[in-house]
């Protein structure tokens, strides 16, 4: 009863570039009385190119040693629905364009610190968010350019936003690297 939901996730991570590092951070189980066969094309077609890509074109330095601070995401390369709100660093869900998402969050930073995180919040501004964390803890602190990626499936309301956040244990400040692949929130629309 679960092999639409797995054959939907693996859809959509053979559709998406570089998906050997995907972790997906949470799994769900669907649960039906029955499950009627798909009789033409693929399994799921899915979008090639996602709702939303939005990026921190810039550095980001100064993130303080065991500090949570917002990833700052101020540029738009795809917006294909109005989904970027790139003026307070977030995606923004607009009228009628609700639904599943597959969403998808990225950081680059200068080296590995004991413990570097990268959070992906969702939810209304004026509630408590949802957060989902990828969590990289490594004591070698000399590796270079060490990249987070979090990731699932969510369902997003109208007005819901998603957020990055960084958090990490040096006992120093960190730069975080800017760019498309090195700061960025995607998403794909996958549902209704």
């Amino acid at each position: 009863k679960t092999l639409w939901w797995l054959a939907l996730l693996q859809s959509v991570a053979q559709r998406l570039p570089s998906t050997a590092h995907l972790r997906w951070c949470n799994m769900s189980k669907l649960y039906v009385d029955e499950l009627q066969p798909k009789t033409t094309g693929n399994l799921i077609q899915l979008p090639t190119v996602p709702f939303v890509h939005i990026y921190g074109a810039s550095t980001q330095t100064g993130v303080a040693n065991a500090t949570t601070t917002e990833a700052v995401i101020d540029t738009v390369f795809v917006d294909t629905h109005g989904l970027a709100d790139v003026a307070n660093n977030r995606i923004k869900i607009p009228t009628g364009l609700a639904g599943y998402y597959w969403i998808k969050a990225g950081s680059r930073q200068d080296w590995i610190s004991t413990r570097d995180m990268l959070t992906i919040g969702i939810g209304p501004d004026s509630q408590p968010f949802e957060w989902f964390t990828e969590i990289n803890a490594n004591s070698n602190q000399n590796s270079r350019y060490p990249t987070l990626h979090c990731d699932g499936v969510r369902y997003l309301n109208e007005d819901d936003t998603v957020i990055a956040k960084l958090y990490q244990t040096s006992t120093a400040t960190k730069t975080y690297y800017g760019g498309q692949s090195s700061r960025f929130i995607i998403a794909y629309r996958i549902g209704g």
